[in-house]
């Protein structure tokens, strides 16, 4: 079954919700991912791990996500079909 661009997005939106909304703990947001040791990459060409990302979102606390539907999605893994 192929992935379309809408379930990346609603899967995007809802890993959002969980780590803004919800203050998810970082073995929560880990239930997103299908590998271990996941990672986050960030527009700045950086990257975190769950548990940075799971302590930065604790110390915020005006924090605006827009998720930008329109974004194309990309392979990432050299392996995938």
């Amino acid at each position: 079954m192929a992935i379309i661009n809408e379930d990346i997005v609603a899967l995007a939106s809802a890993f959002h919700d969980a780590s803004m909304v919800k203050k998810s703990t970082a073995a929560q947001m880990a239930e997103f991912f299908l590998y271990p040791e996941s990672r986050i990459f960030v527009l700045h060409g950086g990257d975190l791990t769950l548990q940075a990302n799971y302590e930065i979102h604790q110390k915020l606390v005006d924090e605006i996500e827009a998720f930008l539907a329109d974004r194309a999605a990309s392979r990432d893994c050299a392996d995938a079909p």
